[in-house]
C-alpha cells in the first residue's frame, strides 16, 4: 500500500495535526516577537495556517486504503440484506460473490469451519425472507491494512419484522488484495458474537 499507518489516520482525521500546525506557528511567532523579528512573526503564522489548511484539504481529497476497506466492508453488509428504498431487505448475490473468495469459509469464534460462504450466499435471499429481515444496519467498522492483507471488524444490527428483537452480530473479516481484480476480497468470515454472546454452530441457518 506504500503509506504508513500514522499517515492514514492523519488523512482520515486531520484536525489534531492541523491544530498542532497552528499552535507551532503561534509558538514560533511568539519567539520571533520576543526577538523583534517582524518578518519571522508574519511568516511563521502564515506557514502554520497554510500547513493546517493544506492538511485538511488533502484529507478531503484522499481516500486511504483503510477508508476504502471500511467502505467495502459496509458494501458487503448491505449486499447481504440491506434495506431498499421501499423498506424491504434485498440480497445482491452477485455483489457478494464479487467481494468474497469462492473458497471463503464462515468460521466460529475459535476458527472452526462452519460453512462454505458460497452455499450460504445462494440461500441468503430465502433466509432473509423467511426470517423477516428488514435490513442491515452497520453499528461500527474498524480495519487494519497491511500491504496485500487486511482485517476488518464490523458490528451489525439486523432488525426483524413481527416485533421480534433485533439481532446484533460482530464479524471479523480477513481480506486479501486481488491484484488481477484490483480489489479486496474476503477469505474468511469469522462470527465473533451474537447479541453479546459467543456463538455456537447451531446459530448458523
Amino acid at each position: 500500500m506504500g503509506i504508513e499507518p500514522w499517515l492514514w489516520y492523519s488523512l482520515e482525521n486531520p484536525w489534531p495535526m492541523a491544530v498542532v500546525a497552528v499552535f507551532v506557528g503561534l509558538g514560533v511567532r511568539q519567539a520571533c516577537a520576543a526577538r523583534g523579528q517582524r518578518v519571522g512573526m508574519r511568516a511563521s503564522w502564515l506557514v502554520g495556517l497554510a500547513a493546517a489548511v493544506g492538511l485538511v484539504l488533502a484529507a478531503r481529497g484522499v481516500t486511504t486504503p483503510r477508508e476504502a476497506l471500511m467502505e467495502r466492508t459496509r458494501a458487503l453488509v448491505m449486499a447481504a440484506g440491506g434495506a431498499t428504498e421501499g423498506g424491504a431487505a434485498s440480497v445482491d448475490v452477485a455483489a457478494l460473490e464479487a467481494m468474497v473468495d469462492a473458497d471463503a469459509r464462515i468460521v466460529g469464534p475459535g476458527g472452526e469451519a462452519w460453512a462454505a460462504f458460497h452455499l450460504i450466499a445462494r440461500r441468503l435471499p430465502t433466509i432473509v425472507q423467511s426470517q423477516g429481515v428488514e435490513g442491515q444496519e452497520v453499528r461500527g467498522i474498524d480495519a487494519v491494512v497491511d500491504r496485500s492483507e487486511a482485517v476488518s471488524v464490523v458490528r451489525v444490527a439486523t432488525p426483524l419484522s413481527g416485533g421480534l428483537p433485533t439481532i446484533r452480530t460482530d464479524w471479523r473479516l480477513a481480506w486479501r488484495y486481488d491484484i488481477a481484480e484490483g480489489a479486496w476480497v474476503v477469505e474468511e468470515l469469522r462470527l465473533l458474537r451474537v447479541n453479546g454472546q459467543a456463538p455456537v454452530r447451531g446459530m448458523m441457518p
